[in-house]
């Protein structure tokens, strides 16, 4: 399949956490494994699905969409069924793992019924769980994970994510032969950022234009005015 029939976001999606851009907080935690239940949380294209399947890679996997399989009989049927299970994988009883994307689309019922299901088979179930906002996770839930916020949180880890982001930007636009410079990847990243997946996929419009040379003209072809458009629908001034 040509490579322009394939969406860069998963072409270029991170195999290992040493191509991730992610601040030493960040690293810390999930280069050690998953030791507990975590829960990542964040705006769209910062990497948490990404953390976390690289942190479920050679368990056991069970995968649950919240923003579709999202009610208490989803916890009773699938996850209850597969935490109560026995895992046998290499010949032995090994940890499984319960991962829950967009987990902030889980109803009340739902996450009253998971919260008596991670207690009870907490000697062999881990669980990760992502969402973009999580004050929409109940408290007794969130007391359950640690609860990691996957964006900079302050100057310092903006500052280590941007030039992070800019040296994998780079190196993906060098493999495609797009010629830059420091200054102009810089404005490229800095105006999408944390969103990688929107950054990738503005890669994948100027690669599909055949533009060989990220530039001023190049960024223009490439601006989403999503952004501003709900700006000023929705602003008061």
């Amino acid at each position: 399949m040509p490579v322009t029939q394939k969406l860069f976001t998963e072409v270029f999606r991170a195999k290992s956490f040493d191509r991730m851009a992610l601040p030493d907080r960040i690293r810390n935690v999930v280069t050690k494994g998953l030791t507990q239940n975590l829960f990542l949380y964040g705006p769209q294209g910062t990497g948490k699905s990404t953390i976390a399947r690289l942190l479920t890679d050679g368990y056991d996997v069970l995968k649950i969409n919240g923003s579709s399989e999202n009610g208490i009989d989803v916890i009773r049927n699938q996850v209850v069924a597969f935490a109560s299970s026995i895992s046998l994988m290499e010949g032995s009883e090994k940890m499984k793992v319960i991962f829950i994307d967009e987990a902030d689309g889980l109803t009340y019922n739902a996450w009253d019924a998971l919260r008596e299901t991670i207690e009870h088979y907490a000697s062999s179930v881990r669980y990760i769980c992502t969402c973009n906002k999580i004050d929409k996770i109940p408290a007794p839930i969130k007391s359950r994970f640690e609860c990691i916020p996957v964006f900079p949180i302050n100057k310092d880890e903006e500052t280590q994510m941007i030039q992070e982001y800019c040296n994998v930007v780079g190196s993906i636009l060098t493999a495609i032969k797009i010629e830059y410079d420091n200054d102009t990847l810089y404005m490229f990243v800095r105006n999408s950022f944390p969103d990688m997946r929107t950054i990738l996929n503005s890669i994948q419009s100027m690669y599909i234009q055949d533009i060989h040379k990220l530039n001023k003209e190049a960024l223009i072809k490439t601006f989403d005015c999503s952004d501003m458009f709900e700006m000023i629908i929705k602003g008061n001034d």
